[in-house]
């Protein structure tokens, strides 16, 4: 006699509400502002899907990737701002095409989270570190 296995009602639901940043959400926001901001967005996926360790590897590497695309360029002597842009979009495209595709190779199958407030938060960020910068300079510092 043949059994049929038929899924549980609590994972299927888990699979279905489960909701996840895009790869092109990843690389985008990774490649315009730096790639922290896109491996906070890998890792929050990650963690949604119960990838706790995944995440935090995508938090550190995107953190180590900034870090470089910040330092890089100094250490070399180099002030041309395009090669900090360039760096972004190859740590970016690492992130997106590398980790992404790795760590959530079935990402086709889960719903997209919209990315509306992860940009207002990120606004806000980078305008309270430009306010920041505005206050420094003027204090002299």
């Amino acid at each position: 006699m043949e059994t049929m296995v038929d899924p549980s009602p609590d994972k299927l639901d888990f699979f279905l509400e489960t909701e996840i940043y895009s790869k092109r959400a990843v690389f985008w926001f990774g490649a315009l502002i730096t790639p922290f901001f896109g491996g906070v967005l890998l890792m929050i996926s990650l963690r949604k899907l119960g990838l706790r360790k995944e995440g935090n590897v995508a938090f550190f590497t995107s953190l180590m990737m900034t870090l470089g695309v910040i330092f890089i360029p100094s250490w070399l002597n180099i002030e041309i701002r395009f090669l900090s842009v360039i760096l972004s979009v190859v740590c970016s495209t690492f992130l997106s095409d590398f980790l992404y595709k790795k760590y959530i190779p079935n990402a086709d199958e889960y719903p997209k989270k919209k990315v509306v407030l992860m940009s207002i938060v990120v606004t806000i960020i980078l305008i309270m570190f430009l306010v920041l910068a505005f206050w420094a300079q003027d204090q002299g510092i």
